[in-house]
């Protein structure tokens, strides 16, 4: 075997474990962050599961870059599609809604 074959083979298999890595994950279903509904008092994004409890995924683990919302009564998960502006305009409009519950 040249030098030539085993850059192929670590080439390989660094294919393999990066395509086992992803193969880890399987979501439930990718749903637009539009569909969740912000509780601005815990600061979470929460979402129907199927199993009856709710999805959840907090404002800053979205701005981390976190994209996967945890049922915390089962094992499924859901890959959560947003946007950062999507994030500033739920909270404003929770804090809006805040404020007209106080007039």
């Amino acid at each position: 075997m040249d030098r030539g074959d085993g850059d192929e083979l670590r080439l390989l298999e660094e294919r393999i474990h990066r395509d086992e890595e992803y193969d880890i994950v399987k979501y439930y279903d990718e749903v637009d962050i539009k569909d969740f509904v912000y509780d601005a008092a815990n600061r979470i994004f929460t979402f129907p599961c199927p199993c009856g409890d709710q999805f959840e995924i907090s404002v800053e683990e979205l701005l981390n870059g976190e994209e996967i919302a945890m049922c915390p009564s089962c094992p499924l998960i859901i890959k959560v599609v947003y946007e950062e502006e999507d994030i500033n305009r739920a909270r404003k409009t929770a804090s809006l809604g805040a404020e007209l519950l106080h007039c």
